[in-house]
């Protein structure tokens, strides 16, 4: 019988990318931000998306070596080597392409041979779309016959919802808290609460 598929994220729910980038704003640009300043589109630099200083940051933070530092979220390899025993894992991710060489060696190195696909969306690489930051993966995920998605990204968990794929939001980031969610669309604040959901 064909396993049902989960698509997980990676940044804030395999990596640590939001502290990560806090930590360098902080270093490289004299921000004194915390965790709960941080946005998924980076609004806490003060630029709209489509400012050259934004996408001169944004770029600095997809140079080779970056992505590479991210610290894995604690319980996450376990969990997921438990579900890949009963489910088919693939990513999805809204990361850039031109991370995804890298990309896939993190998650070589620190989740092998757990997913069976690693899907880049490219949402952010179009440097001139002014909407880039509403882009969703509900659709995509439709496509690809995903039956649970675990986001940290309330879009991206409401979007899937929409196309009947129930969704874990995961995390307690600023960004999330608060959000009345929807039938289809529970919360987990870490990876034994993932566990737990998924009765493992």
């Amino acid at each position: 019988m064909k396993k049902l598929i989960i698509a997980v994220d990676i940044d804030d729910v395999l990596a640590a990318e939001a502290e990560f980038v806090i930590k360098y704003s902080n270093a490289e640009w004299g921000h004194e931000l915390t965790l709960d300043d941080y946005t998924e589109h980076w609004a806490f630099w003060g630029y709209e998306h489509t400012h050259p200083e934004f996408e001169r940051r944004a770029a600095k933070l997809h140079e080779p070596g970056i992505v590479s530092k991210y610290r894995i979220i604690p319980g996450s390899m376990d969990v997921l080597k438990k579900l890949s025993r009963q489910y088919e894992l693939i990513i999805v991710t809204s990361r850039r392409r031109r991370v995804e060489e890298e990309t896939r060696q993190w998650l070589n190195m620190h989740f092998p041979g757990v997913f069976s696909e690693v899907v880049l969306t490219g949402f952010w690489d179009e440097v001139q779309r002014a909407d880039r930051h509403l882009l969703s993966k509900g659709s995509l995920l439709k496509d690809k016959q995903v039956s649970y998605v675990i986001d940290d990204q309330p879009k991206h968990c409401l979007s899937a919802a929409e196309h009947g794929i129930k969704a874990v939001l995961y995390g307690d980031y600023a960004e999330s808290r608060g959000i009345d969610l929807p039938k289809g669309v529970v919360r987990c604040k870490d990876w034994r609460e993932v566990g737990e959901y998924f009765g493992i």
